[in-house]
């Protein structure tokens, strides 16, 4: 089970003299957030204005997905009576967008979830015969919404914690369905992106897509490679782009490197030789510029200029057992606006305010 998103800006590459496209800035497969706000925000918003574009509901097809699941975990094991796990940051600041799902859930399906973090998981979760339990009922689906970053798996004072590392190790080696599995997480990370990127042809003929959409795809990437091949990185370097990011594996925000072409030889020099295969070189996007008003304390903001980038949800769930592909559709989008000065995209971090598309007719 996956519940991704992959996220774009409509602009061109910084220094090009391209028409504006979408381009992408990262595909997110696990903790994807806000899918229950964004419904929020577009319906107060719609009541404002009717031309706001509201799309699929997001919080249903999520939730849909997880029931789904739930019922799936019930007939392949003979289990009358599950409950669902979310699992949890312990200073979590997300904390509303969390029980919308968990209540939606609950009103829509009948269904329960409980939230935890991996140390309160570690405490009262259990495997019996590979069956993942809490107080002897079994969990049906694992939802993520934690477990992305080095420090997820850290005690308080910054050292590896092995207790968390054994819950999330005791979560992927049980039965229950995880949204997503370690693999699906991995698939998320930004040297899969880049390989994508560089299109090599093993990973396109697996794809198998028409070369209509192929094309498509492709035309959504910008240059990147692996900060520790100097080959690669000259052959971006090339392509001629103004301003670069440099990106490592974390997610979350506040973790990347921006500069211009002539301070990128630089900054990778800052960066220890051993540590350098966890980064990707990135051409920079510049995205197209608009005008805007934020609400951000109560008070109205005008933004002469902003930028806005724009995230596809997507959901999937399969039967690995029958080779059956159950759910695998779009699930709405999210719009995250903030000023163009501003590097950063965090909507919780306080980077960039949650907004929405307007049909222009």
């Amino acid at each position: 089970m996956m519940f991704n998103r992959s996220d774009y800006f409509l602009g061109h590459v910084s220094g090009a003299d391209a028409p504006e496209r979408l381009l992408q800035v990262e595909l997110n497969t696990i903790a994807v957030a806000f899918p229950w706000i964004t419904d929020q925000v577009k319906d107060w918003l719609r009541e404002q204005n009717q031309s706001i574009f509201k799309g699929c509901c997001t919080s249903s097809i999520l939730v849909d997905l997880l029931a789904r699941g739930d019922d799936l975990f019930r007939g392949h094991f003979k289990q009358e009576e599950t409950v669902l796990l979310m699992v949890v940051q312990a200073d979590e600041k997300n904390v509303y967008d969390q029980l919308g799902i968990v209540e939606l859930l609950a009103n829509n399906h009948k269904k329960r979830m409980l939230r935890l973090t991996l140390s309160e998981i570690n405490a009262k979760c259990h495997q019996i015969k590979g069956n993942l339990t809490i107080e002897e009922i079994p969990i049906s689906v694992v939802y993520y919404r934690t477990g992305y970053r080095p420090e997820d798996y850290a005690n308080e004072n910054g050292t590896e914690s092995r207790m968390l590392w054994d819950a999330r190790r005791l979560l992927e080696t049980s039965k229950a369905i995880k949204c997503p599995d370690v693999g699906s997480q991995l698939a998320g990370m930004k040297r899969v992106q880049q390989e994508l990127a560089s299109d090599p042809n093993d990973v396109w003929s697996i794809l198998a897509l028409p070369s209509s959409e192929e094309a498509l795809v492709k035309s959504t990437f910008v240059g990147m490679a692996p900060l520790d091949d100097a080959k690669q990185v000259t052959e971006v370097l090339v392509l001629g782009a103004t301003h670069y990011v440099i990106k490592p594996q974390s997610e979350g925000g506040g973790n990347n490197l921006y500069g211009r072409a002539e301070d990128v030889q630089g900054m990778i020099n800052g960066i220890a030789e051993d540590q350098r295969a966890s980064y990707i070189l990135m051409e920079r996007i510049e995205p197209v510029e608009h005008e805007t008003i934020v609400l951000q304390d109560s008070v109205c903001l005008q933004i002469p200029k902003a930028v806005s980038e724009v995230g596809f949800y997507g959901a999937f769930l399969s039967d690995n057992q029958l080779g059956e592909i159950m759910t695998n559709r779009a699930a709405g989008y999210l719009v995250r606006t903030k000023a163009v000065d501003v590097d950063e995209g965090g909507v919780t971090s306080g980077h960039a305010c949650l907004n929405t598309l307007q049909l222009i007719i």
